[in-house]
């Protein structure tokens, strides 16, 4: 077979893949005539794809087998096929000294250099200990092959002394550089394995580049973000607490001689730079230095153009210092800039302690701007379980100044004390009854449910379904719906009929509760049928009422309320499409499987509750089950039936066709 496909002048490339997927196939178990026809298809077609082999073998009897032609293929200068014939052996190359031989073969002669370098690879992943055996020898020949990923990464992390001659920054002529352009190693992490020497070397390259005009600001950041990751000289400490320490601070951040990274950001970040991207990418750079080395040099910043960036910048070197050493600092910033006074709130925030929170509670009788309060109000949410805090969330929550309410609206239950949760609870209704519709919605929907053992917000969020504002009414059906169980359903069913007049929000509340039940049918069940009984009041809702039941209730009860409708006259034109149609989107429910206790139950009833059946078989069929025949006798029935209204529908529920064929099967 194999033959007559390479015999054929118009071989197209999809047969000569099937050709090979079966060669591929067979390989393993008749490794001999595999390798003899390997070789054929290879000379006839010039490439092959042995896949992932290394998974259809259990010995490395085939790698004796194939040799001969990968040492053809070596000879013939397919080393591209070579090398992944090989990469396709997998975990059995590192038991062949002469796979592993061609290997060192590939790397070091391919005339391919990403060929030489993939091989190299290979060597690592399975050979590690032949890989850095190797590296060694390869740069002595070639210094380009420091260029390389596999080989850089290797001396950063294992050959740290073969690593200095590489750390300047200079062009190498080899097999991957045509010595034209200089290199610098790319590190962003690990200088903790270098000594002092080799990081003073590399600190001095990378501001080398940094003062090249010709380099473009791409190349500029990258360089400024390795001078921001090299260690702290030996000697530098994290500023400690005392009562001129941003004095101290400010006033020594031009003496640092001994931390060129440091110096040289300093120098970018000068207000007088005139390239701003520069500026401010030092600006953040100062911010990532270890051991706090940049904070004195941002601190100094806050009263000028910079301040917009350094603020936002201290956040990490100012939280990795001791509490009481940070609020010092954070106390003596200048508040003129409102971003910075706000920024400096919010640190004070998220600072641990005693001191902390005296200090916020102390900028709460200010005068503050609306954003420093809102920043205020965020960092009070780590003192929630302290009396003097709900007070103040209280006030902003019922503040005409919607900003201050909307930055209480995420504020987490979970993190309140049981002792709290009533102060919790009444600042949750100041939200609700807000005068502002977009703080009420937003509270709505950050919630998912509501912890109201006292029923305190119950009547809150009924009020709200009338809301002239349908997402806002939507929004609180459905937290109603999640947080309110069969107990509450009489109050639930009084909101419903007082709904009535008001159609938009009573679909909008009718949406909101299938949407809830059809995650749990059983718990909401006892508010389904309250709020059933309460629709019931007005004949007018009754496509409503059908969406609903047939949505949430179990199949007999559906039943139960489809029969008495349609005996009662009640199933009229619009009531019906609404119940096929809600009994055929039905194959969400998880109960679908039983839809035929429903069919079974409507099947006796009048032409509106055959109607139903019929959609009930369908949906039987398409949902867990293809048609079987005894639904296909029953579909006769219903083509039979004397009703056009069952008869038509029926006649094109399954053309003839088809319903031979199913018969037939």
């Amino acid at each position: 077979m194999i033959q007559a496909a390479l015999n054929a002048a118009d071989l197209s490339p999809g047969t000569a893949q099937a050709a090979e997927r079966v060669l591929v196939g067979l390989l393993p178990f008749w490794p001999g005539w595999g390798a003899a026809w390997l070789a054929k298809l290879v000379q006839a077609r010039g490439q092959v794809n042995l896949r992932h082999l290394e998974a259809r073998l259990t010995a490395g009897t085939l790698i004796t087998a194939l040799l001969p032609v990968l040492r053809g293929w070596e000879t013939r200068e397919r080393e591209g096929q070579l090398l992944g014939a090989i990469r396709s052996l997998g975990r059995f190359v590192k038991d062949s000294p002469a796979l592993l031989e061609l290997l060192e073969r590939l790397v070091q002669g391919s005339v391919v250099a990403w060929t030489a370098a993939e091989a190299l690879g290979v060597l690592a992943e399975h050979v590690p200990e032949r890989f850095a055996a190797l590296v060694p020898r390869l740069l002595e020949r070639d210094a380009s092959w420091a260029t390389q990923p596999l080989v850089y990464t290797h001396l950063h992390r294992h050959r740290q002394d073969l690593l200095t001659p590489f750390l300047g920054r200079q062009a190498f002529k080899g097999r991957f550089s045509t010595g034209r352009t200089r290199f610098v190693l790319p590190f962003t992490e690990g200088f903790h394995r270098w000594t002092l020497s080799q990081t003073q070397v590399f600190a001095r390259t990378l501001i080398e580049v940094s003062r090249d005009s010709v380099q473009g600001n791409p190349g500029v950041f990258s360089v400024l973000r390795q001078l921001a990751a090299l260690p702290s000289p030996v000697g530098s400490a994290a500023p400690r607490a005392n009562p001129s320490l941003l004095a101290r601070l400010t006033g020594s951040a031009a003496r640092l001689p001994e931390d060129p990274p440091l110096r040289r950001l300093i120098q970018l970040a000068d207000l007088k730079n005139e390239s701003l991207a520069l500026r401010d990418t030092a600006l953040r750079m100062l911010g990532r230095l270890d051991a706090g080395r940049g904070l004195p040099a941002l601190l100094e910043t806050l009263d000028d153009d910079r301040a917009r960036i350094a603020v936002y910048v201290l956040r990490r070197p100012l939280l990795d210092l001791p509490p009481e050493s940070a609020l010092d600092l954070l106390l003596q910033v200048p508040r003129t800039k409102v971003t910075v006074f706000k920024e400096v709130v919010r640190l004070i925030g998220d600072l641990t302690g005693e001191a902390a929170y005296r200090a916020l509670l102390g900028f709460s009788d200010l005068e503050l701007h609306r954003d420093v309060r809102v920043a205020l109000l965020r960092g009070l949410w780590n003192h929630l379980n302290r009396p003097e805090t709900w007070p103040l969330l209280l006030a902003a929550a019922t503040s005409a100044d919607t900003a201050l309410s909307d930055g209480l609206v995420r504020l987490l239950a979970q993190n309140v004390r049981a002792e709290y949760q009533e102060e919790y609870l009444t600042l949750f209704a100041a939200l609700l009854t807000h005068p502002d519709p977009v703080v009420r919605l937003a509270t709505l929907r950050f919630q998912t449910g509501v912890a109201d053992p006292q029923r305190r917000l119950l009547g809150t969020l009924l009020e709200s379904l009338a809301s002239p504002h349908q997402e806002e009414a939507q929004a609180a059906a459905r937290l109603v719906f999640a947080s309110y169980t069969g107990r509450d359903a009489p109050a639930v069913a009084a909101a419903f009929s007082g709904l009535l007049p008001q159609r938009r929000a009573l679909v909008g509340a009718v949406n909101a509760l299938q949407a809830a039940a059809s995650a749990s049918r059983l718990k909401a069940a006892p508010l389904v049928r309250a709020i059933l009984t309460a629709l019931a009041a007005d004949p007018l809702t009754l496509p409503l009422q059908v969406k609903l039941a047939v949505g949430t209730l179990p199949w007999a009860d559906v039943a139960e309320r489809l029969l008495g409708w349609a005996a009662g006259g009640q199933m009229h034109a619009d009531a019906l499409t609404a119940a096929v149609s809600a009994v055929m989107g039905a194959r969400s429910r998880t109960d679908v499987a039983e839809v035929e206790t429903l069919e079974r139950l409507l099947a006796a009833g009048t032409p509106e509750a055959r109607r139903l059946a019929l959609a009930a078989l369908v949906l039987g069929a398409v949902a867990p089950r293809p048609w079987t025949p005894e639904r296909l006798t029953r579909l006769r029935e219903y083509r039979a039936d004397p009703s056009v209204l069952v008869a038509s529908a029926a006649v094109f529920t399954l053309p003839d066709a088809e319903l031979g064929a199913a018969e037939e099967r």
